[in-house]
């Protein structure tokens, strides 16, 4: 006779249909937890607020377990207005001008939120999101409880019901919270004060803390005290292995080098120094400009719209909305030899790693990184002897990393095509199998 499985309970605000980096994480281990004895029963929002430019909305994929019970919420009405959830494509790049009333109201209600909003602006989901979790412990046969953040409100929520509830608290740190200058230089001091406290309370509390890279699981474990040190897990980000296209044979002819990056391109991923390493480059060779090509897919900070007017002028720069998950990787197989990552200290700090890199890897693809030279993708790619690296802000170094890379194409692709054992790391229905080893663990130990 079969075991009977085991039911947990996923504390998140990022859930499909809502398509934010956020939820691909939380998406996969609900999708895989199953295939190793865990059900999940997903506390989420059921209206979604602002969508942002480049942001999507998708359906869960038709193989997610039947069996998963998802509980969406609403978000109390004192929140910001949901969105109808547009997709980008579909929305104007220049949203309308406000009135004068309404810019006034605005700020008003920001200044009011920069004050007592705690630990974000998602707080007004905590009174409905207990209701509702409190129901799902009583009536759900939960065995522990699991949340993911940001949003740390998810984390409150959490900790909350594990205290009312007795049940045991896991915690997954997608980014870091009271060490991140992320979030913390948006705080007024009393918040940071509060953050700090809040989270070592949290982590005392909790059972098991996840966190997706070593630098990570060093710093809050050091944070949190030696009582704490034995309770850390690094699972990394990765890819669905579901989702990485197998047919690659409409992939286009390699007449021509493109240089692609995926994702949101935030205000701390300055572009301007890859730019100015193009220049030089195609100055040097200038029968290149026909035979390399830079992409952007996804969300551009209005803060880039100047810097990308200037050099488009210079070189061919495409820049395409958002696509749905499985195209985009199918486009990226198809027509990108070179995945690029921009990681600035002020995104996310120096230990975060962006989740794009993992499906780079399941492509196959050669990555150039432009990070902080100690920052934890730099790190983690050293250590794999994956080299094509250079400082963020560094253009004669991007530029010596693309010279190198265009003379030695065919040395690069087969150094980044990664054996199945390293790759193996990444893939995330093995990724659920360790968190369900772990959660099985913490389940004897009751």
């Amino acid at each position: 006779m079969a075991a009977t499985p085991n039911r947990i309970l996923i504390v998140t605000h990022g859930f499909p249909p809502l398509d934010r980096g956020s939820t691909v994480r939380v998406t996969c281990f609900t999708k895989y937890l199953p295939h190793f004895g865990w059900i999940p029963s997903v506390l989420t929002v059921k209206q979604h607020i602002a969508v942002s430019r480049g942001e999507r909305s998708f359906d869960l994929p038709p193989d997610f377990p039947d069996a998963v019970r998802i509980i969406r919420t609403d978000v109390a009405k004192s929140a910001a207005k949901p969105s109808t959830e547009t997709a980008a494509s579909d929305a104007p790049r220049t949203p309308p001008q406000p009135s004068l009333v309404q810019s006034l109201a605005g700020r008003f209600k920001k200044a009011i939120e920069y004050l007592v909003a705690f630990p974000d602006t998602l707080l007004w989901w905590y009174p409905n999101a207990m209701a509702a979790g409190l129901k799902e412990i009583a009536e759900g046969d939960c065995q522990i409880i699991l949340a993911t953040a940001p949003p740390f409100t998810n984390f409150i929520v959490a900790w909350r019901l594990a205290k009312k509830s007795g049940l045991p608290l896991v915690l997954d740190f997608r980014d870091e919270w009271s060490t991140n200058p992320l979030f913390m230089d948006q705080f007024i001091f009393y918040k940071r004060w509060l953050a700090r406290r809040i989270e070592k309370r949290m982590i005392a509390l909790a059972e098991l803390v996840i966190t997706p890279t070593v630098p990570s699981t060093r710093n809050l474990g050091r944070n949190a005290g030696a009582d704490s040190q034995s309770k850390f897990l690094t699972i990394p980000n990765g890819f669905d292995p579901a989702t990485i296209p197998t047919d690659t044979s409409h992939a286009a002819a390699k007449d021509k080098v493109v240089l692609a990056h995926t994702g949101t391109l935030s205000p701390a991923r300055n572009p301007v120094p890859f730019f100015t390493a193009i220049q030089e480059v195609m100055a040097e060779k200038p029968e290149l400009r026909d035979k390399v090509e830079i992409v952007f897919i996804g969300a551009i900070d209005p803060i880039w719209d100047e810097a990308f007017a200037h050099w488009s002028k210079l070189f061919p720069i495409v820049v395409k909305n958002s696509l749905p998950a499985n195209e985009l990787l199918q486009w990226f197989a198809d027509e990108v030899t070179v995945g690029l990552i921009f990681q600035g200290s002020g995104d996310g700090g120096k230990r975060a790693i962006p989740g794009k890199l993992y499906e780079y890897f399941a492509l196959g693809k050669v990555v150039l990184c432009m990070d902080d030279p100690d920052g934890a993708t730099s790190q983690m790619l050293t250590a794999m002897g994956l080299d094509l690296l250079a400082p963020l802000n560094d253009p004669k170094a991007i530029a010596a990393q693309l010279k190198r890379f265009l003379a030695e194409a065919s040395e690069y692709q087969a150094k980044y095509t990664l054996p199945p054992n390293v790759l193996g790391k990444f893939d995330r229905k093995q990724q659920a199998g360790e968190l369900a080893s772990a959660l099985d663990r913490i389940g004897k130990q009751r």
